[in-house]
């Protein structure tokens, strides 16, 4: 999704994480004193999580894996864990090298959701009063074909999308509209990994393809080059969707 009323989503924000904070009694803030007796004022974490939160949904973040359910204790079970650990706690020297990750396994594995929990790790870590696009979740099957029209007509809007993030996330890739025109698909997904490699920005891919998939699917030049940018990380485990299913 991506904002269309900022102050309905800050009111409902508010309500669902400030109003209900133990920790400031529903404020947002602590009041203190200065050494000279001026009144000062701190955030408290409710009201910094709820900045995040508004920031990570107008950058196109999936509304669900706001939940604080959704953390790394969710996954430390799990094989690939060391490699999602490694890579959050390395995630400055990831950037600078514009190191990425290849997300991949079969559907509801929660390649989604780890991509998530990564995007929330690096959205705390940057200043929630900036205005500056930071992160960019990107879903496939419904929007790259759109980029990449974009590309061709409209150059400055593209760049919203594909250079400006610091980190960009593309999600089900493999699964987009008109998938049959495969140069297509193939174009698109190559120019967007060589710009954000050629500005040394990291980009997270999900797929229900392996690294080798990809090269039939796609193109030899496309797997290589993820090969090439991104470290690949196979998403194993139970289907969450079938777990997250209610009982009637």
């Amino acid at each position: 999704m991506f904002l269309t009323d900022y102050s309905l989503e800050e009111k409902r924000q508010k309500k669902e994480l400030v109003e209900k904070c133990p920790k400031c009694n529903g404020l947002g803030y602590f009041l203190d004193e200065d050494d000279e007796g001026y009144q000062t004022s701190t955030p408290c974490r409710c009201i910094l999580k709820m900045e995040r939160n508004i920031s990570l949904l107008d950058w196109g973040f999936p509304r669900k894996f706001l939940d604080s359910k959704w953390c790394m204790d969710l996954i430390k079970s799990e094989e690939y864990y060391p490699l999602i650990e490694n890579y959050i706690k390395n995630f400055d020297d990831n950037y600078l090298k514009g190191r990425g990750l290849f997300l991949c396994g079969s559907h509801g594995r929660g390649k989604s959701m780890v991509a998530c929990i990564i995007a929330k790790f690096v959205a705390t870590k940057m200043n929630p009063y900036s205005f500056e696009q930071k992160i960019k979740y990107i879903v496939a099957y419904s929007q790259l074909d759109n980029i990449m029209s974009l590309i061709i007509h409209d150059k400055q809007k593209a760049n919203y999308f594909i250079q400006k993030p610091d980190l960009l996330i593309i999600d089900n890739i493999g699964e987009e509209f008109g998938r049959n025109d495969n140069k297509f698909s193939q174009r698109t997904l190559d120019n967007i990994i060589r710009q954000r490699d050629n500005d040394k920005k990291p980009v997270i891919l999900c797929s229900k393809y392996n690294i080798c998939d990809i090269g039939i699917e796609y193109s030899k030049e496309v797997k290589e080059f993820i090969e090439y940018t991104n470290d690949i990380v196979e998403i194993s485990g139970e289907n969450h969707r079938i777990i997250e299913q209610p009982e009637f």
